[in-house]
């Protein structure tokens, strides 16, 4: 037990210095706003009457989430080649200055119920994402040790998933509030935004790794995508790499895109036992994230990604298998518990991947293969989301849909055996 309070000891240390704290808070407050915005504009077009732009408020719904991940196809090489050419501490404050902006353009928008607005600001929050993923993930390996890196991860990966479940509950809850539910949205959007340019100004120096005259540099982004990708294909075990870590995301949206459906129709459940599976799913990534650095005592342990692809696997099965036997109104506490360790599974998959994709990658080149790896995770999101959509179209139960998830991750895992040991040489 000491041992193990020495190891969480070391991982909560971070928080006492300037090269990891303002960047998890900065990052933190923006993966919080984009989901708080985002969930608080959803909820009040879903509950519209009329048309919105001459579309249904359901098919409105579906064309956000497209909005919010457009740019990440779009802007994630020029995000990631501008990176690897500027230090990014001003990178992450242009962007934590450009978010305000699009938070008073918002707080306009819902004040005077103007959905063109909304949705461009909607759009420009993808946009705004889009170009802090490559500072978010490269900057770590440049303020932090090679020994820090890994517990880095597991608390940026932790907090993020935290603050998206936070953002997405308290957006609906506001906005469905009568009286002041407008007013508070656009306070909270405001005073987090502001906060997080605060925190950006505290960010450390990360001056640029790629020297100009020797980088490719274009303002075409079809070329620049391009660019990177093929980057990221040099390296084989970097690319797997990627590719596996995207998987997890697929995983992540299918989950994310079932649980609110499962709940109702399966379950039986409400509103607020929804919100408890989310709460279950965000716990789970976090504690899978925590046992991660435990386990691999700060370094990079390769060995985790199918262990935790074989957990969240089994666990994603067996949520499927428990409603041949038990009827579905008292499944709750068993499926939860099922629900929680697949999400733990999750968390052990994830964070070596990106930590070995850090790490592995030339320092000239880190923020582009990040950027590369943006691309390919926004990929999977939407395919993810458009599989769920065509099982759903198939008339399968949840139950089923949650096996073949199960089943298809089995599938993918050997994936993960074609990246190359290369973690030993970080030992």
């Amino acid at each position: 037990m000491a041992l193990q309070n020495i190891k969480m000891g070391s991982l909560f240390n971070l928080f006492t210095t300037r090269r990891f704290t303002p960047l998890f808070i900065t990052q933190f407050l923006g993966a919080f706003n984009d989901n708080f915005f985002k969930n608080a504009l959803v909820i009040l077009i879903a509950f519209q009457e009329s048309q919105i732009l001459g579309l249904p408020p359901k098919e409105m719904v579906a064309l956000c989430a497209g909005i919010f991940i457009l740019p990440f196809f779009i802007f994630s090489a020029f995000a990631g080649v501008l990176a690897d050419r500027l230090d990014k501490k001003y990178i992450a404050r242009a962007v934590k200055l450009t978010e305000v902006c699009i938070m008073l353009l918002a707080t306009y928008g819902f004040l005077m119920h103007h959905f063109s607005i909304l949705l461009l600001c909607l759009l420009l929050m993808g946009l705004h994402s889009a170009f802090f993923g490559p500072v978010k993930y490269a900057i770590l390996p440049q303020h932090l040790t090679s020994h820090e890196l890994l517990n880095g991860n597991a608390l940026v990966g932790a907090g993020t998933f935290i603050a998206i479940l936070l953002g997405t509950v308290f957006g609906g809850l506001l906005i469905s509030l009568k009286d002041y539910g407008l007013i508070l949205v656009c306070i909270t959007m405001l005073t987090i935004s502001l906060t997080g340019l605060i925190s950006s100004w505290f960010i450390p120096a990360a001056p640029s790794t790629t020297p100009s005259q020797g980088s490719y540099f274009s303002l075409n982004i079809y070329r620049l995508s391009v660019k990177v990708l093929k980057l990221s294909y040099e390296n084989k075990a970097i690319f797997f790499a990627i590719l596996s870590f995207s998987w997890f995301w697929f995983i992540g949206v299918a989950f994310l895109s079932l649980i609110p459906p499962y709940v109702k129709e399966t379950l039986l459940g409400t509103q607020q036992q929804a919100s408890i599976f989310l709460g279950i799913f965000t716990i789970g990534i976090a504690i899978g994230a925590f046992l991660c650095s435990v386990i691999s005592k700060n370094k990079i342990n390769l060995k985790l990604v199918p262990i935790g692809g074989i957990i969240l696997s089994l666990f994603s099965v067996l949520i499927g298998i428990v409603h041949l036997f038990i009827s579905n109104y008292a499944a709750h506490n068993i499926v939860g518990f099922l629900f929680l360790f697949a999400c733990i599974g999750g968390g052990l998959y994830s964070i070596p991947l990106i930590t070995f994709i850090q790490k592995t990658a030339k320092v000239t080149e880190r923020s582009q293969i990040i950027s590369a790896c943006n691309i390919i995770n926004a990929f999977a999101m939407v395919v993810a989301s458009q599989l769920i959509i065509v099982l759903f179209k198939l008339d399968l139960s949840i139950p089923v849909i949650f096996i073949i998830i199960g089943c298809l991750n089995l599938i993918i895992l050997p994936l993960t055996f074609k990246i190359k040991n290369g973690h030993n040489q970080y030992e």
